[in-house]
């Protein structure tokens, strides 16, 4: 098993990854720092490995990506750990998936205290859209795809009943997801809903 704690941290930050594994996110954190160039070093079973998170309905989150973290310093192995379980808290079923580096702003996200994000009128709108499943899955798609007819093919729906639901889902929220400005707003404020459950 890889070494935990200090002696993981300081390590070569070029050849450094980090390993967390979902079984130990509601519990106690397991993660570690090891060499990427030793191809006899053990990860834990069945761990996610890398620079990303993996939602826990991926396939096979054991072999589901590799890759590099290169910040300039020590404790590459804590950063590594960090942007790891930040990405992971960025992973839906759709997205099982998700690269830190992949994430740019939007992994700002992740430092608004929830209190604020609570707070926030369109975060609160989704909260209570939240009790409608089928609408929060089309809305999710629908800013997923910024298409319409892109959402409906996903959804296994027509288009216009695609556009119905879209339509009352805008007067829910009281948000234009017509127009670049609302659509940004949806996202953001579903984006920060889902940050607020993990």
């Amino acid at each position: 098993m890889p070494p935990e704690g200090p002696a993981a941290r300081d390590v070569d930050p070029v050849q450094t990854e980090a390993v967390v594994d979902r079984r130990s996110v509601q519990g106690a954190d397991r993660t570690a720092g090891r060499d990427i160039g030793d191809p006899g070093g053990a990860a834990p079973g069945p761990a996610v490995r890398a620079h990303l998170g993996v939602h826990p309905r991926h396939p096979r989150p054991a072999d589901a990506v590799q890759g590099r973290l290169q910040p300039p310093g020590i404790g590459a192995g804590r950063r590594a750990r960090t942007a790891a379980r930040t990405a992971l808290r960025f992973t839906t079923p759709r997205e099982p998936v998700v690269h830190y580096t992949g994430l740019g702003a939007l992994a700002l996200l992740a430092e608004i205290p929830r209190e604020v994000s609570r707070g926030n009128a369109d975060v609160a709108a989704i909260a209570r859209l939240a009790g409608h499943p089928d609408d929060l899955e089309t809305l999710g798609t629908y800013c997923a795809t910024g298409s319409l007819r892109r959402a409906a093919d996903l959804l296994h729906l027509h288009h216009s009943s695609v556009a119905r639901r879209l339509e009352q889902i805008a007067r829910t929220l009281g948000i234009d997801l017509t127009e670049p400005a609302g659509l940004t707003r949806a996202r953001l404020a579903l984006t920060a809903w889902r940050l607020l459950d993990d």
